[in-house]
C-alpha cells in the first residue's frame, strides 16, 4: 500500500497523470488563457476533437472572441480536418460558453446563462404618510356697505 501511495506522490508532483489526458494546444499569457486537447502532444489530432479552454474567471467576451479567431490558424496548420466542439470554463469548471465547427471556422459562441445576481434584501420601507386634505375655504363675500339712512332735512 505504501508503494502505491509513494508512486501516485512521485507522478502527482512531476505532473505526469495530466499530461496524459491533455495536451496544451495554446496558452495566452495576456489574457491567462490555457487552451487544452485531450490527448498527449503526439496524437490529440483526430477526426474529432474537444477543446477546453480555461481562464480564472470569464467577466467579458472579448477575450474569447480574440481566442476564437485565432484558433483556426493552430488548427489549420496542426489538424485542418477536425471537427471541434469546446468549451470555455472558469476555475471553479463552470461553463461559461460552449460551440461546435471546425479546424478552419470555429462557430459560433453559445453563452450558458449568466449566473443569478443575488440581490441584498431591501430594508423594510415605512408607509408614507398619508396627505393630508387641506380644507377647501369658500371665498369670503365681498363686505356690502350697509345702507344709510339719510334724513331729510327738518325744517326748524
Amino acid at each position: 500500500m505504501k508503494n502505491h501511495a509513494l508512486a501516485l506522490a512521485v507522478v502527482s508532483a512531476w505532473g505526469l497523470a495530466p499530461q496524459a489526458y491533455s495536451h496544451e494546444l495554446a496558452y495566452s499569457k495576456s489574457e491567462q488563457i490555457h487552451v487544452l486537447v485531450e490527448g498527449d502532444a503526439a496524437n490529440w489530432c483526430k477526426p474529432e476533437i474537444a477543446i477546453t479552454m480555461q481562464r480564472p474567471v470569464w467577466d467579458d467576451q472579448k477575450p474569447l472572441n480574440g481566442l476564437l479567431s485565432k484558433l483556426p490558424f493552430i488548427l489549420g496548420q496542426e489538424c485542418p480536418s477536425a471537427k471541434v466542439s469546446w468549451k470555455a470554463v472558469d476555475a471553479k469548471g463552470a461553463v461559461y460558453a460552449t460551440g461546435v465547427g471546425t479546424a478552419t471556422q470555429m462557430g459560433l459562441a453559445t453563452l450558458t446563462a449568466a449566473p443569478a445576481v443575488v440581490e441584498a434584501p431591501v430594508a423594510a420601507q415605512t408607509p408614507a404618510p398619508a396627505p393630508v386634505a387641506t380644507p377647501v375655504v369658500a371665498p369670503a363675500a365681498a363686505p356690502v356697505a350697509a345702507p344709510v339712512a339719510t334724513q331729510a332735512p327738518t325744517e326748524v
